[in-house]
């Protein structure tokens, strides 16, 4: 894997995004800026065809948002082998 970035607002994953174009973003479910975890996962499913991990303290709120996701929820806090799991999920041919 090779990661393009850390960013910590949606805004910057934006900027990250349009100028990589990645394959795979793990996007926190509540981000502490203007736009949340999931809209920024439609933007980057939509633009990019992104796969999207999901990392939240809270698994079931994912699943009750209404997301209909096809991509992995990874509970905080987790291990290398579930981050490995997730992202295995994630890059999985639906």
């Amino acid at each position: 894997y090779h990661v393009i970035g850390i960013a910590a607002d949606a805004e910057r994953a934006s900027i990250l995004a349009e100028t990589f174009r990645p394959h795979l973003s793990i996007v926190d479910f509540r981000l502490a800026s203007a736009i949340d975890g999931v809209t920024l996962a439609h933007e980057l499913v939509q633009r990019y065809h992104s796969a999207v991990v999901f990392v939240t303290g809270d698994p079931r709120a994912v699943c009750e948002h209404g997301w209909e996701f096809r991509h992995a929820i990874l509970a905080k806090p987790f291990s290398d082998g579930e981050l490995e799991a997730a992202i295995a999920a994630a890059c999985r041919p639906l």
